[in-house]
This record gives C-alpha cells, sequence and structure tokens, in this order.
C-alpha cells in the first residue's frame, strides 16, 4: 500500500508541460549538441555544449534547445523572447475548419433560398466545409426528388469556389451533401 501510495505522489509531481517546454543556456545537460548559429547554419553534428554556450554569450543570444527527442538534441542560437512570442503568434493564427451546416426546406422561397446560398457562400469563403440538409415532414416525402433538386441546385450556385465531398443523396427523411473549400 505505502508503495502505490509513493509512486502515485510521484505521478502527480511529473509535470509534463516540464517536459515540451524549451530548455536554454545552462538548463542544456547534455555533453554534445547539434549546433545551428544565428544563420541556420550547422556547426557541428557533436559540437560541445560549453562551446556553444561561450558562442552565444559572445554574441548575446541565447542557446535553445529546439528539438529535445533526438540524440543529440538540436539547439540554435536566437533570441528566445523573440522566439517564445512567435511560438505563440503561430498558435494563435492557426483556424481549425469547422463543418457548418445549412438547413432547408422543400417548399423554400426565392428570397430564402438566396439568404441561404449568401450563408453557403460566406461559410465557404472562410475555409469551412458545409453541411446542406433538407429535410421533409408527413406528406412531403412523396415529392422527395424536389428536394433533391433543391440541394443540386444550391450546389451548382456554389461549384465556383467549392468542390463536392459527399453528393446529394436521401438519407431517411432527408436529403444530406456536404461541400468544401476548393
Amino acid at each position: 500500500m505505502v508503495r502505490s501510495h509513493s509512486r502515485l505522489i510521484f505521478l502527480r509531481s511529473f509535470n509534463i508541460s516540464d517536459r515540451r517546454r524549451n530548455r536554454i543556456n545552462e538548463q542544456i545537460s547534455v555533453p554534445f549538441i547539434k549546433f545551428i548559429d544565428e544563420n541556420n547554419e550547422l556547426i557541428g553534428d557533436k559540437y560541445p555544449t560549453d562551446k556553444a554556450l561561450a558562442y552565444c554569450k559572445n554574441i548575446k543570444l541565447d542557446l535553445v534547445e529546439v528539438v529535445p527527442t533526438v540524440n543529440p538534441p538540436v539547439c540554435k542560437a536566437l533570441d528566445f523572447g523573440k522566439f517564445r512570442f512567435q511560438s505563440a503568434k503561430k498558435k494563435q493564427t492557426t483556424k481549425k475548419q469547422q463543418l457548418k451546416e445549412i438547413k432547408l426546406r422543400p417548399g423554400i422561397g426565392d428570397e430564402d433560398y438566396r439568404v441561404k446560398l449568401k450563408k453557403t457562400l460566406s461559410f465557404l469563403e472562410g475555409g469551412h466545409k458545409v453541411k446542406i440538409s433538407l429535410r421533409f415532414r408527413g406528406r412531403e416525402i412523396m415529392h422527395a426528388d424536389l428536394g433533391l433538386q433543391i440541394v443540386q441546385k444550391l450546389i451548382d450556385d456554389t461549384l465556383e469556389i467549392s468542390q463536392i465531398e459527399k453528393k446529394a443523396a436521401k438519407d431517411g427523411k432527408q436529403v444530406i451533401a456536404v461541400l468544401a473549400p476548393k
């Protein structure tokens, strides 16, 4: 019981985010590194860490471990504050593609159709995938061909900026199609 408790405390104290953090200057404890200078030129595959550290201090830059998983780790001479700022900025600007949905009805009017078309175009221009779904209620299912025509018309109107990921197909009481930006 005591052993499992001490192991649990050890696991809690081990922070995964510490492993992912870049080590800089004196935190790099390995004797040899793969060293890249400030001009992105490889200086040596097995370069002594103390020489690289002295070189970086001489040019007033930091020695930063950029790839810690290889043997020897890859270290680079750069301004660490600027490096952190740029990596945080990259994380903010990455945009995740989402699946947006446009819902239609079989008896949609012309103006409502134009509004749905405009919204579909804005989603596609924003880099998102669009799922077009047309749902039938009650006896509307008897006119499934009309629903397929409406969805196909919307697909045809957006083909200039989109590509078909899933063709319009009847799925139970609805017609579904998926468009992706070009």
